[in-house]
């Protein structure tokens, strides 16, 4: 009988002229000590029939009022009562084109009736109930989540769709959470991929201690879990997600690392937010995109003003992906100045959206919308394409022009030949070119990063890693990776005038810089003050609005026709 042990077998079936049900069915699986329960038509099959649970059902196809038409409904309405019950088809006659209709049921095996014998019964039986349980277990694993056991995405869709029904029956509120650990892909690319899915484990655990039983806890993506509850009101909604704050702020031990955890949740209700689940959904990840972007650690709700930012998104999404073009974008220009002469030496393009219905869209709010549509490569081939056809002015060709790329540019293969396609088309000298690179692109693949940079280098390229100081900065990797400057991130800068602890900061990166021979590029320059102090640490260079602010390409040919460079102390053109 094989591996599984059946102890209960449901007959559903009549006996006919051809077919003795007792001597091929009831006798050979009685004389193994299985317990047969018998019913006669399908109609019988109660609730109190369902009562008991079956390990198989033998389903007499003859039973269905429409024959095999109806066949469907009767084997769905058996799942309703027992999803892991093992359905047996018999049949009068064998007939492949209704054996396979009935097997597309979900139905695990058949028999032809008048044709069985006793083995063939119990070997039947016992290979359908091994195939229902194989269909289970590769169901469950399309379903749940391979390392918490949470369900996953695919679940989510539907049992929310549940929770609205069930709750527009009983006028009760339907909360979702989505639940973000805070600099999750750090930590992974820092510590390993260990860490980070023991640190999944671990978050799941915090979760489901600080739920109710009736609550449904699922993980949608890398860092993502959702909750979905029946709340009173939305006190009760602002009351779990405090508790839900303060569980995940905490530190805690992964192995040997010491890790500080935090977390940000986006709240979305039915009926005040959405009606429908997809939109639940959507208004809830809007939700969490605003926590995370007010400083992180906290809970935001879906508002009006959310619902506002939402169909922009929808919107500003559509139009990348079918407008894209040169009158859509342009680059602007914020020159860069040696702070030892004052000279020009560069200036970093700038890609800028002028949308004819929204205005001015700021990159940190259209280039995570090229990311998520997948078009951020588009969107930095059309930057590089500019750049270096606008280098052919006179004034950028005496200049380097810098570009930004991300990192999912930094791990593409393809970049490189890109590049030198595109100087070689518009006769740009790569020593010219500087692509400036994040400290979190330099983290995303170090193997194809390292790789792709050196051959950038090989060109005559150079690198520089841009905000350098807010991300996981490591001397090892400054060691490693073949870059010709750091630019100071902007928020140690602009501030240093009047704080102390800034000014220690920018001191010590400059040094660094210097001892790994490396030139230093302060951003954020916005003070003369500023410049003094930048000036007496050594810093090779600066950008920022007290020099200028960036400028579209004509605007900076006049800006740089009219400057002149100031030996410093003296003050420098504001532009």
């Amino acid at each position: 009988m094989g591996k599984l042990h059946i102890d209960r077998v449901a007959l559903v079936s009549r006996a006919t002229m051809n077919f003795d049900l007792e001597k091929e069915f009831v006798a050979p699986l009685q004389e193994k000590g299985i317990d047969v329960v018998r019913c006669h038509a399908l109609d019988e099959m109660t609730e109190e029939f369902f009562a008991v649970r079956y390990d198989v059902m033998f389903l007499d196809v003859s039973l269905s009022q429409n024959g095999i038409n109806s066949m469907s409904e009767d084997v769905q309405r058996i799942r309703e009562h027992d999803r892991a019950i093992a359905i047996i088809a018999m049949f009068d006659e064998e007939c492949e084109a209704d054996i396979l209709r009935v097997l597309g049921y979900g139905v695990q095996d058949y028999l032809i009736k008048g044709q069985s014998t006793p083995e063939t019964v119990r070997r039947v039986a016992s290979y359908a109930m091994q195939r229902k349980r194989y269909e289970e277990k590769l169901s469950y694993l399309a379903m749940h989540d391979h390392l918490t056991g949470l369900m996953n995405g695919e679940l989510i869709p539907a049992t929310l769709k549940q929770a609205i029904q069930s709750a527009k029956r009983e006028k009760s509120l339907v909360a979702l959470y989505y639940v973000d650990i805070d600099n999750f892909s750090e930590i992974n690319q820092l510590h390993g991929h260990h860490v980070g899915n023991a640190l999944l484990i671990d978050v799941a655990a915090r979760l489901q201690n600080v739920l109710e039983e009736d609550c449904i806890l699922a993980r949608l993506s890398a860092d993502v879990f959702v909750i979905i509850d029946i709340a009173d009101d939305l006190d009760a909604c602002a009351v779990l997600a405090e508790e839900i704050i303060e569980t995940m702020r905490v530190h805690t031990e992964i192995g040997n690392i010491s890790l500080h955890l935090s977390a940000s949740i986006g709240v979305a209700t039915f009926p005040e937010c959405a009606l429908e689940a997809s939109e639940l959904m959507m208004h809830a990840e809007y939700a969490l995109q605003n926590a995370k972007k007010e400083g992180k650690g906290r809970y935001r709700f879906f508002s009006a003003e959310l619902n506002e930012v939402a169909r922009k998104r929808i919107h500003l999404t559509r139009d990348l992906k079918e407008k894209m073009n040169d009158e859509m974008f342009s680059l602007h220009y914020q020159p860069k100045i040696d702070l030892k002469t004052g000279v020009v030496t560069g200036a970093e393009a700038l890609i800028r959206w002028q949308h004819p219905v929204y205005g001015y869209i700021p990159p940190d709010q259209f280039i995570p919308l090229a990311e998520e549509a997948g078009l951020i490569q588009n969107v930095s081939t059309w930057v590089l394409q500019t750049a270096c056809k606008q280098h052919q002015h006179p004034i950028f060709s005496n200049i380097d022009i810098a570009v930004n790329l991300s990192a999912r540019e930094m791990c593409n293969p393809e970049l490189v030949s890109l590049v030198q396609h595109m100087l070689r088309e518009h006769a740009m000298p790569p020593q010219r070119l500087i692509i400036e690179i994040t400290e979190t692109a330099m983290l995303a693949d170090n193997a194809t990063t390292l790789h792709v940079m050196h051959q950038l280098k090989d060109l005559g390229i150079k690198l520089y890693m841009d905000d350098f100081g807010i991300g996981y900065s490591s001397i090892d990797y400054l060691r490693r990776y073949p870059l010709d400057a750091l630019k100071i991130d902007r928020s140690f800068v602009m501030h240093m005038d009047e704080r102390r602890d800034d000014q220690k900061i920018v001191k010590l990166m400059i040094d660094i810089g210097h001892e790994l021979d490396l030139r230093v590029v302060a951003e954020g320059l916005e003070k003369e003050d500023q410049l003094a102090m930048l000036q007496q640490m050594q810093c090779d260079a600066a950008q920022g609005y007290f020099i200028a602010k960036p400028m579209a390409s004509q605007q900076f040919v006049t800006w740089y026709d009219q400057y002149v460079p100031r030996i410093p102390p003296l003050r420098l053109c504001s532009g």
